[in-house]
């Protein structure tokens, strides 16, 4: 557990105690409900369960789009590609929220096993697996046993919440997520939440008409020039 995993998890709790974090409404994805499905889920399972629906939904999107002959993209030759991306993403679901519980009749993958798959086909079926078994770990929850104390990651037994898992699986997967839109970008490809916002502007997205690159205000383009000063 990271001392900005405990941070966030924190200003998080706090926020909701008084009342200042809303209830985003996020679409639901064939993964998982965007509500919990526990009647015994309380407002801090409800609202992280909404938040990490948002999180998969943006991840799985921007990883469908990635074609097979660009798995082994590197942006720079120390980082991980877009295949590795995948692997430690989907192998992180398991390992981060593990002091949750288990599902029944599921035994997660090892990280050797997820890292010997080579087929886009099979790496998305992996990661929406690992995303299925978070939300039935997150469903499982009730309002109470959020709340009971459960190892931190690396930590000693009985050092957090166990809501504070999930805080720590959505922080480490946006990290993650940005490290996919620069990898997207840099081979031409729009990010899928960014298409949709420039589909609902009549296609004027980010980076230019329909959210290409390269357009105006994508990468390349000349600054527009200042508006002339008022007389």
């Amino acid at each position: 557990m990271t001392t900005r995993h405990l941070i966030l998890g924190s200003t998080f709790l706090a926020a909701l105690a008084s009342g200042q974090l809303a209830l985003a409404q996020a679409p639901a994805a064939p993964a998982a409900p965007a509500v919990a499905a526990n009647p015994a889920a309380g407002i801090i399972v409800t609202t992280l369960k909404t938040q990490w629906v948002g999180v998969r939904d943006k991840v799985v999107n921007i990883c469908d789009i990635v074609p097979e002959e660009k798995l082994d993209f590197k942006a720079t030759p120390d980082v991980r590609s877009f295949k590795d991306l995948i692997v430690h993403i989907a192998g992180e679901g398991y390992t981060i929220l593990r002091p949750l519980g288990s599902v029944p009749g599921v035994t997660p993958p090892t990280n050797m096993e997820l890292a010997a798959l080579t087929t886009k086909a099979d790496l998305m079926k992996a990661l929406r697996d690992s995303y299925d078994w978070q939300g039935k770990l997150i469903d499982s929850l009730t309002e109470a046993a959020a709340n009971e104390m459960a190892p931190g990651r690396g930590g000693a037994p009985g050092t957090t919440p166990k809501w504070n898992a999930i805080v720590s699986l959505i922080v480490d997967n946006m990290d993650h997520y940005g490290n996919l839109v620069t990898y997207v970008r840099l081979n031409g490809m729009v990010p899928p939440t960014t298409a949709a916002r420039g589909a609902g502007r009549g296609g004027q997205g980010r980076g230019g008409p329909g959210g290409a690159p390269g357009g105006p205000g994508g990468p390349g383009a000349a600054p527009a020039p200042a508006p002339a000063p008022k007389m």
